[in-house]
């Protein structure tokens, strides 16, 4: 006698918000056991200033410019590899997630909310440090601002690579791409208005999006405001050859965008030496005054994740579990584990047993039931490679 067989169960998916706190729970929990590593960061940082600001001392503006430069370039090279720790270690744990119905947007949202306070803690501990060494004579908020704002930004294009690639490869990429970018922020030859008329009229996407070149030209509009009559007239030309004209500077005012008119687009305002930054908006938004925005850098995140959840994941994740043994540290113990079973124990639920008692994959696990709890990154003895 043929039986009939047992009706598909829906998974019930968790709201949004819940899935946020869920997936914020792990990431805290990820951040704190990752204390050490985060202070070794900051203590880097904190020293990368001291050996810059003592080897180019800010005596004059020209020597300014090229300390701000390498400024920009060497915070973004320390915070580049750091935010590659936010999805590297748990990605194939996300993998298996995703594959069971797992909400991938609260996810990115989640791992991005979470990774605010280290991107606070670098911006106090940069402009702690610089703004005491370098000599600058603008305020320490407004250095803040534009340096957290620059590190929200590079953060975003870090993910891209740690979500795509080994981690190898993706720390590569982050070196690479942070030389490219301060190569394209026309702080040396070539310059802004040189890079513009390159690729036909179009090389201004070029340093629009390098996050080095917002940064560098909003430290340089902080400082020029406090040039004297002298040293306004010593660099004038300098600066105007630069794609930065003094006699802009006063275009910028204290509204959203730190600017008096915005209709003019990105080549316009290089090639007439509107270059100044006046704000920190250009580094979050994009399309309003230009500029590298963060949001542009995590939608690609977006995708990316996206991508790797219908294609069950790069062939790379699970390369990283090996070296990565601590990724998942109280894994076991997360709150995560318990609404995302393992497809054996779908397997064995379902064949068999009556709908009223399966238990829902969003349920907490009662005592007399425990869900598999993930013990670390590993795969268990006798896991199937479906598991994995």
């Amino acid at each position: 006698m043929l039986s009939a067989p047992a009706p598909a169960i829906r998974r019930q998916r968790p709201a949004f918000f819940q899935g946020v706190l869920i997936f914020m729970d792990r990431s805290m929990l990820q951040s704190v056991r990752a204390g050490r590593t985060i202070l070794i960061n900051q203590v880097l940082c904190v020293g990368m200033v001291t050996v810059l600001c003592s080897t180019i001392e800010y005596q004059y503006f020209d020597r300014f410019m090229m300390q701000a430069a390498f400024a920009a370039l060497f915070l973004m090279l320390l915070h580049c590899i750091a935010a590659q720790r936010v999805f590297g270690p748990d990605l194939l744990v996300t993998s298996r997630e995703a594959r069971v119905g797992g909400p991938m947007v609260a996810y990115l949202v989640a791992k991005d909310l979470a990774a605010l306070f280290e991107i606070t803690l670098s911006a106090i501990v940069f402009t702690a440090a610089y703004g005491i060494l370098s000599g600058v004579h603008f305020s320490l908020a407004r250095l803040f601002s534009g340096s957290w704002a620059f590190l929200y930004s590079v953060s975003g294009m870090s993910y891209i690579y740690s979500i795509t690639m080994s981690p190898g490869s993706a720390q590569m990429c982050g070196v690479g791409s942070s030389v490219i970018a301060f190569c394209m922020a026309g702080s040396f030859n070539p310059l802004l208005p040189d890079l513009v008329g390159m690729l036909g009229g179009r090389g201004w996407m070029l340093p629009a999006l390098s996050p080095v070149r917002w940064l560098y030209g909003f430290l340089l509009t902080a400082e020029a405001g406090h040039l004297t009559e002298f040293s306004r007239s010593v660099y004038e030309d300098h600066l105007r050859q630069a794609g930065y004209d003094l006699s802009h500077l006063d275009m910028c005012q204290a509204n959203l965008l730190g600017r008096k008119e915005t209709d003019h687009t990105l080549k316009q305002d290089w090639l007439e030496g509107r270059g100044w930054v006046c704000s920190a908006a250009p580094m979050l938004l994009l399309g309003m005054g230009g500029g590298s925005s963060s949001g542009f850098w995590r939608g690609c995140a977006f995708c990316s994740t996206w991508a790797g959840r219908r294609r069950g994941g790069p062939a790379s994740w699970p390369s990283r579990t090996p070296g990565h043994g601590s990724c998942l540290a109280g894994c076991s113990r997360s709150s995560s584990s318990r609404f995302w079973p393992s497809s054996s124990s779908r397997r064995s639920g379902s064949s068999g047993s009556s709908p009223s008692t399966r238990r829902s994959p969003f349920a907490t696990a009662s005592p007399r039931a425990p869900a598999r709890h993930w013990r670390g990154c590993r795969p268990q003895r006798g896991a199937s490679s479906r598991d994995v």
